[in-house]
């Protein structure tokens, strides 16, 4: 379920680049969540210089995630998450952690369908995993055995 929407500037992470830093933010939400890796989605998106701005004025100089998470967890968990996320993904790509945003985003699971089926709450994951039907348990297997 979580998504994590990763803005950056144009041309400048490569593609070994941002498949570390997609496995990092991958990495710290499950190890920190107990959340498998396959509920984890991470789109890259790149803004041209003349698109970005801060305080009014242009401003491209960092990386900046906007992660949409179920609600659940509380606001220590959420900073350790974040914190955990930050040096993973400055040590997997070589940044200047004060150099990464993140902003998390907090949506009910009941607002979420994938699979066919509402997510569960927080800790209820592996019921959720095994109630589902098999077509959807093909697809989640094929993406929990990494051939997505």
């Amino acid at each position: 379920m979580p998504t994590y929407q990763v803005y950056v500037k144009t041309n400048t992470l490569n593609e070994a680049q941002k498949q570390k830093a997609a496995q990092a933010i991958t990495k710290a939400h499950s190890e920190k969540t107990g959340a498998p890796p396959f509920y984890v989605q991470v789109i890259f998106n790149e803004i041209s210089d003349s698109n970005r701005f801060v305080g009014g004025f242009r401003f491209n100089r960092h990386l900046w995630i906007r992660g949409d998470v179920r609600t659940g967890r509380n606001a220590a968990e959420r900073k350790e998450l974040m914190l955990a996320m930050i040096q993973e993904i400055a040590a997997s790509i070589g940044w200047d952690k004060n150099a990464i945003w993140i902003d998390l985003c907090g949506i009910e699971p009941e607002n979420v369908l994938k699979y066919g089926q509402i997510f569960p709450p927080p800790g209820e994951e592996q019921a959720w995993l095994e109630g589902l039907p098999r077509d959807a348990r093909e697809i989640v297997n094929t993406l929990i055995e990494g051939r997505g």
